[in-house]
């Protein structure tokens, strides 16, 4: 479940300045992430349907420490800046 909290994090991670602040950024799409997760980087937050992370769980056995978050898909509308939101988002 997506608190509010999260959720605006999230949504500030689109301005430039909270991407400077924070040193976090937002990667979208099943593609993108993918990538990342295959790679050796630090990553904080994945935010997935619950279908998503069933059909990726083995790129997230390498991320332990990474907060995994199921989320709907209308919640991955919100907090997206994108038209139409993919069913992942990474920070």
């Amino acid at each position: 479940m997506l608190t509010k909290a999260q959720s605006k994090y999230i949504r500030s991670l689109s301005q430039q300045k909270y991407r400077k602040e924070y040193n976090q950024f937002i990667a979208e799409g099943n593609k993108i992430a993918q990538e990342w997760l295959a790679a050796d980087t630090n990553i904080s937050k994945v935010l997935a349907t619950e279908k998503w992370l069933q059909e990726n769980d083995h790129l997230l056995a390498e991320h332990e420490g990474a907060e995994v978050i199921t989320v709907l898909p209308h919640e991955l509308e919100n907090i997206s800046s994108l038209k139409t939101p993919n069913e992942v988002l990474l920070v």
